[in-house]
């Protein structure tokens, strides 16, 4: 019986920095790193049509809520003054 594999992606803080990035990958790949949840999305996306292996929802779901809040963020700030 073959155990289905899946793509995930988690939050976690960097070793470098106090930043926190994210984390892309399957059971059978190394980590992948992401500065921010639209970079991993699209990595999840390539493992996908690499490797066949299906997103996890939460993931998806997860990435796309973060994608989301930093689109409302960036609107939400001002532009900076024209000099």
């Amino acid at each position: 019986m073959e155990t289905k594999k899946f793509i995930v992606a988690e939050c976690v803080k960097s070793n470098k920095s106090n930043n926190y990035v994210w984390v892309v990958y399957t059971s059978k790949n190394k980590k992948h790193y992401c500065k921010n949840a639209a970079t991993a999305l699209k990595y999840a996306f390539i493992l996908k049509s690499q490797t066949g292996c299906q997103i996890d929802n939460a993931t998806f779901r997860k990435l796309m809520a973060e994608k989301a809040l930093m689109r409302t963020v960036q609107n939400d700030t001002p532009a900076a003054p024209a000099e």
